[in-house]
């Protein structure tokens, strides 16, 4: 761990100014020519449904995921919440994780391991958010959980990129491996919150996007693609 390398890499400052809000860097760029196809699809298609219904109670109710009801709509609310947000603060926070990690995971899994990835994590995320909601009335709604599948996913895959967060007053670089570990830490607290009733955040369906995450790594590392 080491607070010396982020001076040493140029940065711009709106990029540090993230970091300050919490938000990590990955060091290296990702060319746009790299960029796949269906990972713009899917944060184009997060950005085109989610911002014309942010906050809007009526389709959170609709199409948030209750977990006294699970099955309503034959299930497709299990789905649907991905693109649901309070507001513009929880939108942009979701979209920089996803392009920050999903641009990354992109060039590591192919279009069905990646749909599988978050699809799984949607999914499992909300059973997980089914089983220990405090209130099973309350519509869950947001990407966080497909999207903490995505960060698990990528830290396990490459566990010695380096990245920068800004902790305890000063920026440090950390492998993401590291990282991995410290946001795990985060959630499992936030989780212990969650059952004393002192947050309507759903740590749980964050978790579960997690271990999907570490599923889909698992299966990625023994199927012999591991190339980084």
């Amino acid at each position: 761990m080491s607070s010396s390398d982020v001076n040493q890499v140029e940065f711009p400052w709106w990029r540090k100014a993230l970091t300050l809000l919490g938000f990590p860097i990955i060091h290296g760029e990702v060319k746009w020519l790299d960029l796949r196809v269906y990972h713009v699809v899917v944060v184009s298609l997060l950005c085109l449904i989610s911002i014309p219904t942010l906050g809007d109670r009526g389709a959170i109710e609709r199409f948030g995921f209750v977990a006294a009801d699970p099955m309503r709509d034959f299930g497709i609310t299990f789905l649907t919440p991905f693109f649901l947000h309070a507001g513009w603060f929880h939108l942009l926070g979701n979209l920089y994780f996803l392009i920050l990690f999903g641009n990354r995971a992109t060039l590591l899994l192919s279009p069905a391991r990646y749909l599988t990835l978050i699809i799984g994590a949607l999914v499992f995320g909300n059973l997980l958010h089914a089983v220990f909601a405090t209130d099973p009335t309350i519509p869950c709604i947001g990407a966080s959980d497909a999207i903490s599948g995505i960060i698990a996913f990528y830290c396990l895959a490459v566990p010695q990129q380096k990245m920068t967060i800004f902790l305890i007053f000063r920026f440090i670089t950390i492998p993401a491996w590291v990282f991995f570990f410290f946001w795990l830490g985060i959630q499992v607290l936030g989780f212990s919150e969650q059952s004393a009733g002192l947050t309507d955040t759903s740590y749980a369906a964050h978790l579960g996007g997690m271990l999907t995450g570490l599923f889909t790594w698992i299966s990625w590392k023994s199927s012999g693609q591991v190339h980084v």
